[in-house]
């Protein structure tokens, strides 16, 4: 595969409501969920789009029926998948967040150049996530005698800049509650009476992870664009050969195509950061 078509998918983008698990017509144990997304990531392979969406609304569906805890791997899995997911939908600020987790989940993790070969946006993303710092998390209410984990590891803070799988367990290690968190979503159950930073502290940090995005993306969006205009002016250059014009138009359009698209993320999320430092 030499690149990835910018389609939109209808419903793609955000995560659902939260699903009961009373509502679950069955448990689903961790192999099932993982072979789901195994499912979702060869449809994107081949391109059968509709197959990929088929997957990634079942895995999301599965999360709350879970009877088991997820290892950080399969959680990273899940949220590659839902960062190709919102790729796809052109939600490039809910990509970036979604590759945010996947780092977190699994720090190393190499996108491979199949999914997204060099100079692809998704990969430009997944740069901007692996060079965004992490941000302190807020503090955890924990079970009784119990405990949690936050996208496959125990955990005492949840993340509030990033979407995470929260999984809560009693004093015997069995899944009580599990489910998806979209960024900045308190835990099923939490009112954040208790645990939850002052609003305007919590407001102050949030805004600054958002700018630090921004700015990422927007060093990476003048990168391409100051490499699209060279690109231009050798192309409209007199002297360089006719040869090489082909290589250059095709140059030119797609780092100016890759420019645009980073800038819509280092806008959407430097608008964000002025939102949430305002209110």
């Amino acid at each position: 595969m030499t690149g990835l078509p910018l389609l939109v998918l209808v419903g793609a983008a955000g995560l659902p409501g939260s699903v009961a698990a009373e509502d679950c017509a069955e448990k689903v144990d961790a192999r099932a969920f993982h072979q789901k997304v195994s499912e979702g990531d060869s449809a994107y392979a081949e391109m059968e789009l509709e197959a990929f969406q088929a997957a990634r609304m079942a895995a999301r569906a599965m999360v709350p029926c879970l009877d088991e805890e997820l290892t950080p791997a399969q959680v990273a899995g899940y949220h590659r998948m839902e960062a190709l997911g919102s790729f796809l939908a052109r939600d490039h600020a809910a990509a970036v967040a979604s590759l945010r987790s996947l780092v977190a989940a699994a720090p190393g993790y190499t996108l491979s150049t199949d999914l997204a070969p060099d100079g692809h946006p998704f990969r430009l993303y997944f740069s901007i996530a692996e060079g965004t710092p992490p941000s302190p998390g807020a503090p955890l209410p924990r079970p009784a005698g119990g405990w949690v984990h936050i996208d496959g590891a125990a955990a005492t803070e949840r993340p509030v800049d990033r979407p995470y799988v929260y999984q809560a367990f009693d004093s015997g290690g069995i899944l009580q509650v599990s489910a998806l968190r979209e960024t900045g979503a308190l835990p099923p159950g939490d009112t954040g009476s208790v645990t939850a930073l002052p609003r305007a502290a919590a407001s102050t940090r949030t805004a600054r992870v958002l700018g630090i995005v921004s700015a990422g993306s927007a060093l990476v969006a003048g990168g391409l664009y100051l490499g699209a205009r060279g690109s231009a002016g050798r192309f409209w250059d007199p002297s360089t050969p006719t040869e090489d014009l082909d290589a250059l138009r095709t140059r030119t359009n797609t780092l100016g195509a890759l420019s645009a698209g980073v800038g819509v993320v280092a806008v959407g999320t430097g608008g964000a950061a002025l939102l949430v430092g305002t209110w």
